[in-house]
């Protein structure tokens, strides 16, 4: 355990983030991430490339945090689930779930600090992350990475999903949909069987009652003329 824990420290406070990318977590589809690590290895430097793809929010609590972390090991799950409480339990709320795709891994004869220069010259996208890590602990310190995106997301994401109403109840969800199948029956008579229906079956027909068979009688006198 000691060994574990001293890894998760490691991965903490070695993890050195030099670009998050400036586009945000998408909150009504998929974002597609992409990474840059660097790692020392001796007299070498280690360039990984890869993916993170983060599913867009869904507010559907996962069964478990390692659904929300796939192409990680356990280890490095449990690194983000001890470290990093607070952004786990906002990602339960909103059903982010992660995925790592590595795609290239390429060992460079040059010092890490040389070929962070040489990556950090080159043209990037504001989809891309760029880290350095030790080279053990890599997949952590892309889960670090992970973490500071959902910081500079969520708040955002929450604002956009309170908005189309995703956080009321069941109740409020069932009277907005209501309004909105009035407002098109005022407009067009051929939603007034499926509003009727919604009525019947939320159990509100008592409450919509007169302001249903008026609109009928609305329609039925605007069809006469």
């Amino acid at each position: 355990m000691k060994e574990s824990v001293n890894k998760f420290d490691r991965a903490f406070y070695l993890t050195k983030v030099i670009s998050v990318p400036k586009q945000s977590i998408y909150t009504f589809w998929n974002t597609n991430f992409k990474y840059l690590c660097v790692s020392p290895s001796g007299d070498q430097s280690i360039l990984r490339t890869g993916d993170l793809i983060c599913s867009k929010p869904v507010i559907i609590t996962p069964n478990s945090i390692a659904e929300m972390f796939q192409g990680f090991s356990d280890e490095e799950v449990e690194f983000a689930e001890r470290t990093f409480k607070q952004q786990v339990s906002q990602m339960k709320i909103l059903g982010y779930q992660f995925q790592n795709k590595l795609h290239q891994q390429k060992t460079f004869e040059m010092s890490v600090e040389q070929l962070l220069k040489n990556v950090q010259s080159d043209k990037h996208d504001e989809s891309t992350a760029i880290l350095k890590s030790p080279d053990d602990i890599w997949g952590m310190s892309l889960l670090k990475a992970s973490f500071e995106l959902i910081q500079k997301s969520v708040k955002g994401n929450i604002n956009d999903l309170e908005e189309r109403g995703f956080f009321l109840d069941e109740h409020q969800h069932r009277k907005n949909e209501i309004e909105i199948l009035f407002s098109e029956a005022e407009q067009n008579s051929s939603y007034l069987n499926e509003l009727g229906a919604k009525l019947q079956e939320y159990q509100l027909f008592e409450e919509y009652e007169d302001r249903f068979y008026g609109l009928i009688r609305k329609s039925k006198a605007h069809s006469n003329r």
